[in-house]
């Protein structure tokens, strides 16, 4: 009996372990940016994207990726030193803030590259793109947004992806992206 409990803690203790264990992600993925909107339908282009870092999971289940996220032809304004994101991912179909944070010319920044939906490894994923907006803020929206989403050879694949994170999250909510 004793022998049977003991070997239940440790099978328990061993999947704690390996469900906070964090895993290394490594991704190189083509991908498509295109603009949302029937109007922009000819608006896409082919985009790499690398993915270096690790995923873990805290007690409450979510995900936090630590690592890099590089975009083909795209520099943020963040010094290079500082470019190593922590996204926190609060479900399984709840899209996550790329925001890179630091410390430049003797004060600290933020600033904010999109919103990020993926699978639970990062080997699919669609990040609506913040721009720049009249106001000088930046931001999006589902009318006429950027989007990048990988993997996918052309705008519709892309769209494909995109909607179906945005369907799960969000249901009957919004009508679906064209």
């Amino acid at each position: 009996m004793t022998v049977s409990i003991l070997m239940g803690l440790l099978i328990a203790l061993a999947g704690v372990i390996w469900y906070m264990v964090p895993k290394s992600i490594h991704h190189t993925v083509e991908g498509v940016k295109y603009r949302l909107g029937i109007e922009n339908k000819d608006f896409e282009e082919s985009v790499t994207v690398n993915i270096n870092g690790k995923m873990k999971r805290n007690f409450k289940g979510e995900r936090i990726f630590t690592g890099t996220i590089h975009i083909e032809n795209e520099e943020p304004p963040v010094p290079v030193n500082q470019r190593e994101l922590v996204i926190k991912f609060f479900g399984d179909n709840s899209p996550a803030l790329i925001a890179y944070r630091g410390y430049s010319d003797n004060s600290l920044y933020a600033y904010n590259y999109g919103t990020m939906y993926t699978n639970t490894d990062m080997s699919e994923f669609t990040i609506e793109v913040f721009e720049e907006s009249g106001s000088g803020g930046r931001g999006w929206n589902g009318g006429d947004g950027l989007m990048i989403s990988a993997p996918a050879s052309d705008r519709t694949e892309a769209l494909e992806i995109s909607n179906r994170y945005f369907m799960t999250r969000w249901k009957d909510q919004v009508k679906p992206l064209e």
